[in-house]
């Protein structure tokens, strides 16, 4: 009903009766004006037409006579249908002209109608009101009954209190009667026995003073025997202590020559199948430079981190190593026990080329052993593992992945390898094999085998380009062809390296814009769901991997040029590190000093005081993600203007005290301790300006 009235309510509404009566008396106005001005017509017309008939011949009469007809017919017709319509018309407006506007009623109506629908809401409410009070008067009537009873029940008690309290007054009297009876007799006792104890008094008296001659002798004794007692007790407690102090050396080192039987046992193992390859190793004279050469024995095996192209990795330690005291950690690759001669020609080929690299986004070479023994080569130690496993190790981390802004969500990590990624670390990986790339394609060398899994991830979150083993020199020429069928990284190689087995820097190229791919999905698997066998036709046809979620346009804009099918048209590695750069600058939450969030950088540290700010190594700290070094250093050492306020920054300082400057490469190899001066709200400011 309420729906009825209201929709009547908004129909004759918009219908508006008083407009549309308002305009039907101007069409009648109208109406009347053209019904006169038809009557004069029509007079004009018989004269006209009499005077036709006058001053016209009969003959031409006659000619016009059907014509005139037939326009008196139709004038008839039309004369007739316009007095129709117009009495149709003047009927209609007689009865719609003092027709009442109905809107004000129907208002007024619904309103009645809303009131009503109040009153039934308020006595609903009121039934349910007299509901809960009628159910309080219960309660009030319970209470009410319960007070009575706990009014009679206060009588009862009293009435047994005093019931009580005569009967104790009664057996209180005769108890006293029967005490002070028996107190006279005891008394008189008490008098008898006194006597008689005096003289036992003293008897006891004589006795209790020998006895406490005894007890005093008896307790010095006791005391010289407790004292005895501990000395020896806690000789035996050091000696037992000694004996299982002794023990668990002793179970260590037969724990460590347990071990150290299993490592000798393996290295006999794959020493009886070095033999084979003997002679190999003897041609290869560049891994018995002395400069390169480290002594086995200073080596000691740990546990096995994988096994790659060339056989396991295993974690090392490595004693005096290029002269440093102590010991070193450091990562061992060995040849398989089942290698052939092509293994070990790649790994003879991975080791000359780092000899010939030294980059700090290149995995460094520390040495090799290759006397007395299987071929080992030393290689610095990468804490995080591969890229690809710390990328999808970071998917556990939180939800703090991919942040936009200055917010991090996992910012309260005590540690800033263990927060959570950002756009601007992922930008920042990418920058840093970029720069070692564009090392090596300087070198003329081409890695062959680019991917994330060949990237390694050392402390600091800086990246280490690895896995040499397919690399080959190109000084002499810009290519490589494979001549020999083996597998191959399919989903990472570009179009010529998969139908012409044609290898150069610019395949590297292709490879990295599949790297980046991996890096923007954390880790994630190349052309998901598409077999190796039908990507060749795919690439052929210029089918490219879509943009993936969290890929910003200009990123995906890169892999696409990287995926040029002409490897001439891909860009340089020195290109790419720019367009990385520029993206790195765009984002300002990539370098934000002002915030109290760690920078992926190591060089600023704003979450410690200037006492607790610990030293640095340059040679281990990246550079800022998101500027220039050179324009950092112009920013932080270059000004003179002599309105800058507070002091200026404390440049970076080596352990021994002396001044070295902002560290242009990131392997300058000093020690650096970054403090802010009291004036670094000022400096924040400028980063963010």
């Amino acid at each position: 009903m309420a729906a009825n009235v209201g929709s009547m309510f908004q129909y004759w509404k918009r219908f508006d009766l008083q407009q549309l009566q308002r305009e039907l008396d101007a069409t009648a106005t109208v109406l009347a004006n053209r019904q006169d001005e038809s009557e004069q017509s029509r007079k004009r017309l018989i004269e006209q037409s009499r005077e036709f008939k006058k001053n016209t011949p009969e003959d031409l009469r006659k000619q016009v006579a059907p014509l005139l007809k037939s326009f008196q017919g139709e004038i008839d017709a039309l004369s007739k249908r316009s007095k129709e319509a117009e009495a149709a018309f003047l009927n209609v407006y007689k009865r719609l002209i003092d027709v009442p506007d109905p809107v004000p009623a129907l208002d007024l109506g619904q309103q009645l109608q809303l009131k009503v629908q109040r009153l039934h809401d308020i006595e609903t409410e009121n039934q349910k009101l007299r509901e809960t009070l009628e159910e309080y008067n219960k309660e009030f009537a319970e209470v009410k009954n319960q007070e009575v009873t706990i009014k009679a029940l206060k009588e009862k008690i009293r009435e047994y209190e005093q019931t009580l309290k005569n009967q104790a007054e009664t057996i209180a009297l005769e108890k006293e009667q029967k005490l002070q009876n028996d107190f006279a007799e005891k008394e008189r006792k008490l008098q008898e026995t006194q006597m008689s104890t005096t003289s036992k008094l003293e008897e006891a008296e004589h006795k209790v003073q020998s006895l406490q001659t005894a007890l005093e002798k008896t307790r010095t004794e006791l005391f010289d025997l407790k004292t005895k007692y501990d000395e020896e007790t806690t000789a035996k407690a050091d000696e037992i202590e000694m004996i299982m102090t002794d023990l668990e050396r002793a179970n260590q080192r037969a724990e460590v020559a347990q071990r150290e039987a299993e490592t000798l046992r393996e290295q006999l193992s794959s020493a009886n199948h070095s033999l084979q390859l003997a002679s190999q190793i003897q041609k290869a004279p560049d891994v018995e430079d002395p400069k390169w050469e480290f002594p086995r024995k200073n080596l000691v095996l740990g546990k096995t981190l994988g096994e790659g192209e060339f056989g396991k990795v295993v974690k090392a330690t490595a004693f005096h190593l290029k002269g440093r005291a102590g010991y070193t950690t450091v990562a061992v690759k060995m040849l398989k026990e089942n290698a052939s001669p092509s293994e070990l020609r790649d790994l003879l080929s991975e080791f000359n080329v780092l000899k010939q690299v030294n980059h700090p986004h290149v995995i460094k070479l520390y040495g090799a052993c290759s006397q007395d023994g299987p071929l080992l080569l030393i290689v610095e130690y990468a804490k995080y593992g591969s890229l690809r496993g710390f990328l999808r190790e970071s998917r556990k981390v939180g939800p703090g992945y991919l942040g936009s802004g200055g917010s991090r969500n996992s910012s309260s990590l005590d540690h800033p390898d263990e927060r959570a990624l950002t756009m601007g670390d992922l930008i920042s990986f990418a920058w840093q094999i970029s720069q070692g790339m564009q090392y090596l394609a300087e070198m003329k060398l081409v890695h062959r085998d680019l991917a994330a899994r060949n990237i390694l991830v050392a402390e600091g979150r800086k990246m280490k380009i690895s896995d040499f083993g397919l690399s080959r020199d190109v000084y002499e020429e810009d290519s490589y062809v494979k001549r020999s069928q083996g597998r191959i990284p399919v989903k990472w190689m570009a179009i010529e390296s998969l139908f012409d087995h044609i290898y150069t820097t610019q395949s590297d190229v292709w490879s990295f814009g599949v790297l980046l791919w991996e890096i923007v999905t954390l880790g994630g698997n190349p052309y998901p769901g598409i077999p190796p066998e039908r990507l060749f036709n795919l690439l052929k046809t210029g089918h490219r991997m879509e943009r993936p979620d969290n890929c910003s346009e200009e990123m995906y804009r890169l892999m696409l040029q990287c995926w040029k099918q002409e490897p001439d048209k891909r860009p340089v590695f020195a290109d790419i590190s720019k367009d990385l750069e520029k993206m790195m600058v765009k984002r300002r939450d990539y370098l934000d000093l002002a915030a109290s969030t760690p920078s992926d950088s190591l060089i600023y540290d704003d979450g410690l005081s200037e006492e607790e700010t610990p030293l640095v190594d340059c040679n281990n700290a990246p550079l800022p993600r998101a500027l220039p070094s050179t324009w950092i250093e112009n920013k932080l050492y270059g000004m003179s203007d002599p309105n800058w306020p507070g002091e200026s920054p404390v440049p970076l300082t080596r352990a021994d005290g002396t001044n070295t400057g902002f560290p242009r490469y990131p392997n300058d190899s000093v020690y650096a301790n970054w403090m802010l001066s009291p004036s670094a709200a000022k400096l924040m400011d400028t980063f963010d300006s």
